[in-house]
């Protein structure tokens, strides 16, 4: 689904106690023997003035899934490498973020620049924030495993770029921990491709003298 984005330029202050910056020790990373990773995609090339779309897709680590409030669980139908069943959560989470449970906003339910979620009556199944990052810009969405970003390229330079995606999941107490991050190239053209294939279905002289060529099969843009 698309999530409304918040959009701030890359220089608006960013609050690194809420969001830890996503290059920590491994240590400090979220992980389980394993930790999901993101995975960017997008429908590039974009003609200059249409709309572009990401979408950013947590794959999760065997024995790991998302239940039904959109938090980690163990899999107990699964057995991991040492022949063990888990059960609950991966992770320990405070069930605190709910707009009527947090009453300070600038302490939780913000983006790293302090800006407010948008309020919806799922918020308790948006536990990940997608800051996403191109040209100068971040754009931000709160939402569930998977979210998308569409944005104009009409403000793009022709050819490519670079967007990438960091994800925080609410962890410990009012802050979000960095999970994953990943990257992708996308393309601005103003040039429509086309491929145009020609064949000759029947001889142009069925004498066996003719020795003139056929007309040529390929692609032509």
């Amino acid at each position: 689904r698309r999530e409304h984005a918040q959009t701030v330029s890359d220089t608006n202050p960013w609050d690194d106690y809420l969001y830890p910056p996503l290059n920590p020790k491994p240590k400090e990373l979220m992980h389980h023997k394993g930790k999901p990773k993101v995975h960017l995609t997008s429908d590039s090339p974009a003609l200059n003035g249409s709309n572009i779309s990401f979408t950013a897709k947590l794959e999760y680590p065997p024995c790991q899934k998302e239940d039904a409030n959109g938090d980690i669980v163990w899999d107990e139908h699964c057995e991991d490498a040492n022949g063990q069943v888990r059960s609950g959560d991966v992770y320990n989470l405070y069930n605190d973020y709910g707009f009527g449970k947090c009453t300070d906003m600038k302490k939780c339910n913000v983006f790293p620049d302090g800006k407010p979620f948008p309020q919806s009556s799922d918020w308790s199944r948006k536990s990940y924030v997608y800051v996403w990052h191109a040209m100068g810009q971040y754009f931000e969405t709160c939402d569930g495993s998977s979210s998308s970003l569409t944005i104009n390229t009409t403000n793009i330079p022709l050819g490519a770029e670079v967007i990438e995606v960091m994800v925080y999941k609410k962890r410990e107490r009012r802050k979000y921990s960095p999970l994953t991050t990943d990257n992708t190239i996308f393309y601005v053209t103003d040039k429509i491709p086309v491929a145009v294939s020609i064949s000759q279905k029947a001889a142009v002289n069925q004498s066996e003298n003719d020795t003139r060529p056929l007309l040529p099969t390929g692609p032509a843009v």
